[in-house]
């Protein structure tokens, strides 16, 4: 569902952010289809870059149902990740260790 853009912003800006940050970074993290008032966000796009954050405290996980635990954490409560969302940018030792991919960790 759509979130309204403007709104967003002057909320985030009341507890302290930036308003133009804040509508950057909602603008960034939006699907194509998003109005200039009206926004959807690409909750796919959101869960890899809290993904990266995530490996910015912790090298490695003992698994991908850690992972994605972690990662559920940090997303609003209906949002189901799925390890499909990070294809390409973790891999999976046999032992079942979740690591980035070297060219993801080197950003």
């Amino acid at each position: 569902s759509a979130i309204p853009l403007r709104a967003c912003a002057e909320e985030a800006a009341k507890h302290g952010s930036d308003y133009l940050v804040a509508t950057y970074t909602l603008k960034h993290f939006s699907l194509p289809q998003s109005s200039s008032e009206n926004i959807n966000l690409d909750v796919r796009r959101v869960a890899r870059a809290l993904t990266k954050s995530l490996f910015s405290t912790k090298s490695a996980y003992s698994s991908t149902a850690e992972l994605i635990s972690d990662l559920r954490d940090c997303l609003p409560a209906q949002i189901e990740p799925a390890v499909s969302w990070l294809d390409g940018m973790i891999s999976v030792s046999e032992a079942g260790v979740v690591s980035l991919t070297a060219d993801q960790s080197a950003l």
